[in-house]
């Protein structure tokens, strides 16, 4: 496994974010998302999840950012802003050891053996 992907995987496993990048930042890009402040109170008040309020927002004909339709990641993303990273973190994790896995395979499929 490479060096990037276990100190991803240590700071997912720690709860620790990715150096560089400031908490500001992260909340501040949330509210840049075209009806990010309806979505909070339906959060807050309403008790609505990701899903439904995707499916609100679509039902009002409510644009995405570019102008598509809303899905329940980004949602969420608005939600809670700490969720991205989250999500970056594991998705290069799941990556990363799928690779190795393809990897393994296919050493294994030219020595001919099992190389674990």
């Amino acid at each position: 496994m490479r060096t990037e992907t276990r100190s991803a995987c240590a700071r997912l496993q720690s709860g620790t974010t990715t150096p560089g990048r400031h908490e500001e930042d992260r909340q501040s890009s949330c509210h840049r998302l075209p009806h990010s402040d309806a979505v909070r109170p339906w959060y807050d008040e309403e008790g609505l999840g990701a899903r439904a309020i995707c499916r609100r927002l679509n039902e009002q004909q409510k644009p995405a950012k570019r102008g598509g339709k809303w899905h329940p990641t980004t949602v969420a993303w608005i939600i809670d802003p700490a969720a991205r990273e989250t999500n970056r973190v594991r998705s290069a994790f799941d990556r990363a050891q799928k690779k190795e896995e393809t990897r393994r395979t296919r050493a294994s499929k030219i020595l001919g053996s099992s190389v674990r």
